[in-house]
């Protein structure tokens, strides 16, 4: 069964969202010289931010955001967070078995 294309829209609308929410979420507060931003330059990355937003969820026609997708930006920050959350577990998971690990080998030769 093949796409029609809102449904082909609509996929690449999500697509561009979820990068956009990474990209604000993995966003540092310092510029390219690693000096903080000063507070004009936070507000202009957040008016771009927010205009790229607007532009997405809007599809370039513009005009006012609805409910709906300010309610979507938001699943798509949870989202965001939830993976990163999983992320981090996972890895914290791998650190502690490889401690584990490690700690009983030491252990197996301190027995011979």
């Amino acid at each position: 069964m093949e796409k029609n294309s809102e449904e082909m829209r609509a996929d690449g609308k999500k697509i561009r969202l979820k990068s956009f929410i990474a990209k604000i979420c993995e966003a540092l507060d310092s510029n390219e010289a690693g000096d903080d931003f000063t507070q004009e330059e936070q507000d202009g990355r957040f008016t771009d931010w927010a205009d790229e937003g607007t532009d997405i969820l809007t599809e370039g026609l513009g005009g006012d955001l609805e409910d709906s997708d300010f309610i979507e930006v938001e699943d798509y920050f949870k989202n965001w967070e939830d993976q990163r959350i999983t992320e981090d577990n996972e890895l914290e998971f791998k650190q502690v078995e490889r401690f584990v690990l490690e700690e009983k080998n030491v252990g197996r030769e301190r027995r011979r």
